[in-house]
């Protein structure tokens, strides 16, 4: 008996992981679609598609990759599997990705600062939330002055039921119950969706661009659309990733650190 949620075996197609499909039903399902995703697999390892969702993950590292590589590399392969011209290769690809949500998922550096963002956010509204139920229930308070006293316990306390209700809502699966649920989830989520807008705009944001780091809260965005980073947010914090990456000092502290890896 587990508790844990069981992901379905992903089937692999030239470097990219497909879930829900083998590669010989996927290439006769959508043998367009079939040619690019190998094309694209090609060009960025760590690639992952999820056709239930459209749902198209990189890894951090291949996200430039794909950038500098699509105009260059990935069309003209596409065009050339297909047997059309390039201003063709373009208006095919263009079709396939119109429908296709395409984000980036941290790794490495950047995923270790990236996931402890994302337990900070979702750890602290819990036990924050818990221990302030404890005490009104000790203490008998009641009233709406609880929610105007201590507004981050109110968005706390939404976003936990967010989670619950998005959960139902996947539950419930796509039908009329399932929407109720899943609106209700975004209604919920809106509190700390305000607060990411306003802390990721204003502090969070311009610190990652500098940085290089994804020192962003993205939980209600992960909470409802799936996991990853869209494109546009993760763009400054990739060049400035790679910049800082490059630099002589970071270079010498990688150096500094594998030497005292090596030794132990």
């Amino acid at each position: 008996m587990t508790n844990k949620l069981v992901i379905p075996v992903e089937s692999p197609i030239c470097k990219i992981n497909i879930s829900g499909f083998s590669m010989d039903n996927f290439k006769t399902f959508d043998p367009k679609g079939y040619t690019i995703l190998c094309r694209l697999g090609e060009t960025c390892d760590g690639v992952h598609y999820f056709p239930a969702t459209s749902k198209i993950v990189l890894d951090s590292n291949q996200q430039s990759q794909l950038l500098y590589s699509f105009q260059n590399e990935l069309i003209p392969n596409i065009a050339k599997d297909l047997g059309i011209s390039q201003e063709a290769g373009i208006e095919t690809s263009v079709e396939f990705f119109s429908d296709k949500v395409v984000v980036v998922q941290p790794t490495g550096l950047q995923g270790k600062v990236y996931n402890i963002m994302r337990t900070v956010q979702n750890y602290v509204p819990m036990v924050h939330t818990s221990e302030v139920v404890s005490v009104l229930k000790t203490t008998g308070i009641t009233g709406t002055k609880i929610v105007t006293q201590a507004p981050l316990t109110f968005v706390g306390a939404t976003y936990i039921g967010a989670l619950f209700f998005g959960y139902c809502g996947s539950v419930a699966g796509n039908n009329p119950v399932g929407s109720i649920f899943n609106f209700t989830s975004f209604a919920l989520s809106r509190p700390m969706r305000g607060v990411e807008i306003t802390l990721n705009g204003l502090i969070l944001r311009p610190i990652s661009n500098i940085v290089g780091v994804p020192l962003i809260l993205n939980g209600t965005q992960e909470m409802l659309s799936g996991k990853g980073l869209s494109i546009e947010e993760y763009t400054k914090i990739g060049v400035a990733f790679e910049r800082l990456n490059n630099s002589t000092a970071f270079k010498k502290i990688k150096k500094v650190y594998k030497a005292i890896r090596d030794k132990d």
